[in-house]
């Protein structure tokens, strides 16, 4: 029974999200078929719970197996409907090559590995690679949760909605008494309602099969790093970042354990590869909808610092003209990419953002509102105190550098970051071929800049100190900062793999 709730608990939303990925990219495909199943899989679990959310808020229906499946066929009915409808431009034959369809913006470097110890390595890479997967894997699914905010939140969360067969906001206290609304249950309930999804089909809480999303999204950051640095780079580069990334010893072991930074890391990682897609921009809209309803940091951190990164990059636009990066091949009429010729922001762009958004974003925060629920990362933000804590700086320094969690990646794309930028403001050329855009360059450094600001000036100091909100924060920033750093080594080393 745990297998088939698996097949089925996966395999709608895999389903629902391929085909609202597909029939967002128009005619044309845009996207590789990795990177669809990887967004399908990551659009359709977010959306379909979302649309549970709704659906249970409105009392259309409730968290059992009956109201899940409703809420499966509407999305299908949905989505069948939106393929009819625009069958003039989408037609049955083009929507369907989606399955087997490349990326009309594939990269135009199709070398071949042709060394024998070229190929040598990326097998030996491949395999220990696949050998940690399926190690954290296990783990995972074969120990029970042991990590605060697992079982006080995201699982615990789930089973309350699995028991009740409601949104229940105001949990049960270890204290047996009753915590009043607000806390975790602040969060987007998507994470929990995944596995209460996935136990109701079960027909009892199994903690290895409600665990399991937690390994796809982490595999799905994988794919979507291998898909973005394919467009841009060879295979060998592509595999290099697959490899950094599941190399980062925190970010793996988060393979292992039941968070929920790996999933908004991978939403991240997906908004900011499709606002870099030419004529991508309904996709990266829904991107952008739905970053919302991951956790409460993507509203307080990220969704504003890719909002002003995106202005910051119409003003570079402005200033600057063709920079570096210009011929690079990433910009076009209807994304956001990097200076160079073409309209500053696409209107696209900006009216599918803000549809998105308001189907999406702004059900959630008036639900939010009306129940007084905090803005903060569980904590009201309007309650923090503000002064100022010196040794949050010191304790990011020891976090980044000195425990190994990140290896020696973050003094590699300080380095690296550096050049470019003093490559940027030179004009001068940082090297052949398809450089990082300034909209990430520009992302990292207000998350970082935020992140540290909040820490330093609020209350929240005490989880930077204890290294935990720190570690968790760069956790889900980090697979952009592997794909500019081998962007970036790619161009200074001139070769091509």
């Amino acid at each position: 029974m745990i297998f088939l709730a698996a097949s089925v608990g996966i395999g709608f939303p895999l389903l629902n999200g391929w085909m609202l990925v597909r029939l967002l990219e128009g005619k044309t495909p845009l996207l590789s078929p990795l990177e669809r199943i990887a967004l399908g899989f990551l659009f359709g679990a977010t959306g379909m719970m979302f649309v549970c959310f709704a659906g249970e808020w409105v009392g259309l229906i409730a968290f059992t197996k009956a109201g899940f499946l409703l809420s499966h066929v509407i999305i299908l009915t949905a989505l069948l409907i939106g393929t009819k409808v625009s069958h003039s431009s989408l037609s049955a034959l083009s929507f369907a090559k989606g399955f087997v369809a490349r990326s009309s913006m594939e990269t135009n470097n199709q070398k071949l590995i042709t060394n024998n110890w070229m190929k040598f390595s990326i097998a030996v890479l491949t395999l220990w690679t696949l050998t940690k997967i399926l190690s954290m894997s296990l783990i995972l699914l074969g120990t029970p949760p042991y990590f605060d905010d697992v079982y006080n939140n995201w699982n615990f969360r789930g089973k309350v909605f699995y028991e009740t067969g409601q949104l229940t906001l105001a949990l049960p206290s270890v204290n047996d008494g009753v915590d009043i609304a607000g806390g975790v249950s602040s969060y987007p309930p998507t994470v929990p309602l995944f596995k209460t999804w996935l136990a109701t089909l079960n027909g009892e809480w199994h903690e290895g099969l409600i665990n399991l999303p937690h390994h796809l999204w982490y595999l799905c950051s994988l794919a979507l790093v291998y898909c973005f640095l394919r467009r841009r780079t060879g295979v060998g580069w592509s595999l290099l970042g697959v490899y950094g990334l599941s190399s980062l010893p925190l970010y793996t072991f988060h393979a292992s354990a039941a968070y929920a930074d790996v999933f908004l890391a991978a939403h991240i990682l997906a908004a900011l590869s499709l606002l870099t897609i030419p004529k991508a921009h309904r996709v990266a809209g829904l991107a952008l909808g739905l970053l919302v309803f991951t956790k409460n940091e993507a509203l307080a951190i990220h969704l504003p610092a890719l909002v002003l990164a995106i202005v910051l990059v119409s003003l570079l636009k402005k200033t600057f003209g063709s920079g570096p990066s210009a011929s690079s091949g990433g910009s076009g009429s209807d994304s956001l990419p990097e200076p160079g010729p073409g309209p500053v922001v696409s209107r696209k762009l900006v009216q599918s953002c803000c549809v998105s958004l308001m189907f999406i974003g702004a059900p959630w925060l008036f639900f939010k509102f009306i129940h007084s629920l905090s803005f903060g990362n569980a904590k009201a933000v309007s309650g923090l105190a503000i002064s100022f804590d010196p040794t949050v700086l010191k304790a990011f320094f020891i976090n980044t550098f000195l425990e190994g969690n990140w290896n020696v990646l973050p003094i590699l794309f300080i380095m690296l970051s550096l050049w470019y930028a003093l490559s940027f403001l030179h004009k001068t050329d940082p090297g052949p071929g398809p450089g990082p855009t300034p909209l990430l360059f520009l992302y990292i450094a207000t998350v970082i800049v935020a992140q540290i600001t909040i820490y330093s000036f609020t209350s929240l100091a005490t989880e930077a100190v204890n290294q935990t909100g720190i570690a968790r924060g760069f956790i889900q920033i980090v697979p952009i900062i592997v794909i500019i750093t081998c962007l970036q080594l790619q161009r200074i080393l001139k070769k091509s793999i």
